[in-house]
């Protein structure tokens, strides 16, 4: 550290903290870190001196910034990546309908008053979003058992997308059924077994829904009400499927082009935009996938995240820029 000009720290280094707040269980350290050493080297990037930068890849912006950081904290940071550089969506602005509102989204945080005021502590910010390593590439399966897929948390989009579907006759892998099984079934592994446990538990729900995804002609992809760019906006093109999704801010910025990579449509009328097209060739969904996932390859990896991240870093020292997007392959300076 004392060597460096710049510190990078990623948001899961945190949990080592004693008091670390809202961390997911598969993120925890390994058996046998010593809590003491992490927060001893916790305390160390916080006392240093050079520009700091935070690292919030996988962040939802209804939750404690870094697992709780305090506002000392927060006001050392010098720089903030992640995925919200520009303001979300507000809960009752005009351009959502009542219907999309997940009240329990908002229970604990609102997540604009939240957005707001992790902004106003560390105005200085880098557009980060999800990125996929080698292994999330795979292409679909020429043996499919259902319609559509609509992988997730059960918000409420996911769940008109749902209906919409079942209204035209079409089928709809069961998703929602399985996961709860094996999320029910195997909570004693996880109470048995601590870290090795809960990883555990994560792959095999991971491998559920990749598998569903695979044997089912497209999958519907949304971020529920707030509008997110989720993780599923690269997975589902990354496994060769074709992607219907709500049409959230930063699709076109990340590349994705409306008819070209993925179907645009609102929730409820998902099911009647399925039906058509399956009732086209299916070449043209086919060619659809293929576009999309050559994008992803191109522009969403880990590695290309990274590149992208130590060509700012080096303009960062100089104090350069306040923000920074990703437009098609670059993270840019704006202002």
């Amino acid at each position: 550290m004392r060597d460096s000009s710049v510190l990078v720290v990623e948001s899961s280094c945190l949990l080592g903290r004693n008091n670390a707040s809202g961390e997911p269980k598969y993120r925890r350290f390994r058996s046998g870190a010593d809590i003491r050493i992490v927060s001893a080297i916790i305390d160390m990037v916080w006392d240093s001196t050079v520009t700091l930068f935070l690292l919030e890849g996988n962040y939802d912006i209804h939750a404690p910034l870094g697992f709780g950081l305090s506002e000392k904290e927060m006001e050392r940071i010098d720089y903030l990546i992640w995925p919200y550089t520009t303001e979300p969506v507000g809960y009752f602005s005009g351009s959502r309908t009542a219907r999309y509102v997940e009240p329990w989204m908002q229970a604990k945080i609102d997540p604009v008053e939240n957005w707001r005021k992790i902004s106003k502590a560390v105005p200085k910010q880098i557009e980060y979003h999800h990125s996929l390593e080698s292994t999330d590439f795979d292409s679909g399966s020429n043996f499919t058992l259902w319609d559509a897929a609509i992988p997730g948390a059960r918000y409420v989009t996911r769940a008109l997308a749902a209906s919409s579907v079942r209204s035209r006759g079409l089928t709809l892998a069961p998703y929602q059924a399985l996961d709860r099984s094996l999320r029910l079934g195997t909570a004693s592994i996880s109470a048995l077994s601590g870290r090795v446990g809960d990883s555990f538990r994560f792959n095999l729900r991971r491998l559920n829904m990749r598998q569903l995804m695979r044997h089912s002609r497209s999958v519907y992809v949304c971020g529920g009400g707030s509008e997110y760019f989720v993780r599923k906006f690269l997975e589902v093109p990354a496994l060769g499927l074709p992607m219907f999704g709500y049409p959230v801010e930063a699709l076109p910025r990340l590349g994705f082009c409306e008819g070209e990579h993925f179907v645009p449509t609102l929730p409820e009328e998902f099911g009647e935009l399925l039906w058509k097209h399956l009732s086209a060739p299916h070449s043209q969904m086919n060619a659809m996938a293929q576009r999309s996932q050559m994008l992803v390859k191109r522009l969403h990896t880990s590695n290309t995240r990274a590149r992208n991240l130590l060509e700012l870093i080096s303009v960062a020292k100089d104090d350069a820029f306040r923000k920074a997007v990703f437009v098609r392959g670059s993270v840019v300076p704006i202002d």
